[in-house]
């Protein structure tokens, strides 16, 4: 199998990596590579007796130190220890993680089990530990997702799954939440000029440990499910390639987000993964985050999250996923308003200005040109704009799907155009004239009428329907 593997981990000699659930799974095999490679790894296990099993397996220059993230109290125990015996950290390895297929549980805060330790204890973890990853010249932190975020929304209605709780949609929800805490860490970062950058990685369907936790529920049908799993995934070092690529590559940016590249991103080879929709959407981000901090009380302060948590209202789109440094241009991008706030036609949804569009949005928003400049009035909210002729457009009441006849203009005599929400079937009769030489074909001009048809009552694009001829 060709692509990344653990042989171009460089040396880790001098570096400090904290690694939480290190005494099995990708866990262990993260910390074992890294160990191997002369890093100092502080194993961050609940379980401390497995924990100095799992080191004295390992070898190397390794420490364990119990640490329960579905526990604030052992979360700030571990660490205030851990930044006063290690100032300097150069590598946080956010990996443990919870999966339970049973009843709801609780964690020791009261907390949904799933939401409470894959995301609010390494939230926690986290924040309490940047001033001693903001003392290392390029730090990093390493969160690990999982491939059922891609299917998981929030609902910060019920982020604790209170009301009609399904075990699986609440391990993805979790999942989702650590994946936009990865991200908005990273957006944060870059916006205060940190050297430390923020990685997310997934590991696909790995043959580790949590599966057969997961169906212990269910007693022996659980353990021939379990076992009926295990023969679809992949082995558990294949498993770790990305967050150990993410960990030590030294060619990673901050935000980027790795992950097996075959079959689903299930397994294979270590490539760039696809983030859910709202992994980047940042008034989403902004909410968990805001949440996150109330629910753990770590906020700005004195070890905390200090400036990172003051940092201004998220970026969009391209803006809020440019490289390390700033946009793409390399200035510095005006906000824009979120997804969920957007509205049509370049307006808000309280009707206030949404200030100036950037990238695609000003290229082709609501009709008008890349240039700026407006091809034609905007229409009503109640009166649908139709095509006349070449580009002409006038107001029309709402009719359904229906066609409407247009008279020639002036520009082009005898050119009749059909409405964009006219049947695909139906064709108006043309005379041919020099506008179809400027028409697009092809691929190009299929888009344009689907593009008219969909979006009538929305946004028009700058350029006619095709004239038919009869």
């Amino acid at each position: 199998m060709t692509g990344w593997t653990a042989d171009r981990i460089p040396d880790q000699h001098g570096r400090v990596a904290v690694v939480s659930g290190a005494n099995s799974g990708l866990g262990l095999v993260t910390a074992t590579e890294l160990a191997r490679r002369g890093a100092r790894v502080v194993l961050a296990v609940r379980n401390t007796a497995a924990g100095e099993e799992a080191a004295r397996r390992m070898g190397g220059d390794v420490e364990v130190r119990e640490l329960d993230l579905a526990s604030l109290a052992s979360v700030r125990a571990f660490a205030t220890k851990l930044a006063a015996d290690h100032p300097v950290i150069d590598l946080l390895v956010n990996n443990a993680g919870l999966v339970l297929l049973g009843p709801r549980r609780t964690s020791a805060d009261g907390f949904e089990l799933h939401f409470g330790t894959n995301l609010l204890g390494h939230f926690a973890l986290t924040g309490l530990l940047l001033g001693s990853l903001s003392a290392a010249p390029a730090a990093r932190v390493v969160s690990l997702s999982s491939i059922t975020h891609k299917n998981a929304h929030l609902d910060f209605d019920d982020l604790m799954s209170e009301r009609d709780y399904d075990a699986a949609r609440a391990y993805g929800r979790s999942k989702l939440a650590a994946t936009v805490f990865g991200m908005e860490l990273d957006r944060r970062l870059r916006g205060v000029g940190s050297s430390v950058a923020s990685v997310l990685a997934h590991p696909g369907l790995t043959r580790t440990n949590l599966t057969p936790r997961a169906w212990e529920h269910r007693g022996r049908v659980g353990r021939m499910i379990a076992r009926g799993g295990l023969l679809v995934t992949q082995p558990v070092e294949q498993g770790a390639l990305p967050q150990l690529r993410a960990a030590t590559d030294p060619e990673v940016r901050g935000g980027q987000f790795f992950g097996p590249g075959s079959f689903f991103e299930t397994r294979g080879p270590v490539v760039e993964a696809r983030l859910n929709r709202d992994a980047t959407d940042p008034e989403i981000a902004r909410r968990l985050w805001e949440t996150a901090e109330r629910l753990t009380g770590v906020s700005g302060g004195a070890g905390g999250w200090g400036l990172v948590a003051q940092f201004p209202a998220p970026l969009q789109g391209a803006a809020a996923r440019a490289p390390r440094g700033g946009a793409a241009d390399g200035h510095s991008p005006a906000p824009l308003q979120s997804a969920a706030t957007r509205a049509p036609c370049g307006g808000a949804a309280g009707g206030h200005s949404s200030g100036p569009l950037q990238g695609v949005a000003a290229r082709a928003s609501c009709g008008g040109a890349a240039d700026g400049h407006s091809p034609g009035p905007l229409r009503s909210q109640g009166a649908p704009q139709v095509f006349q002729g070449r580009g002409e457009l006038r107001d029309q009441p709402r009719r359904g799907r229906t066609r409407q006849r247009t008279e020639p203009t002036e520009r082009e005599p005898g050119v009749q155009g059909r409405s964009p929400r006219a049947p695909v079937g139906r064709r108006m009769r043309s005379s041919r004239t020099a506008a179809t030489a400027h028409r697009p074909t092809g691929t190009v001009r299929r888009a344009h009428r689907t593009v008219h048809r969909i979006r009538a009552d929305r946004c028009l694009l700058n350029y006619p329907p095709r004239p038919y001829r009869s």
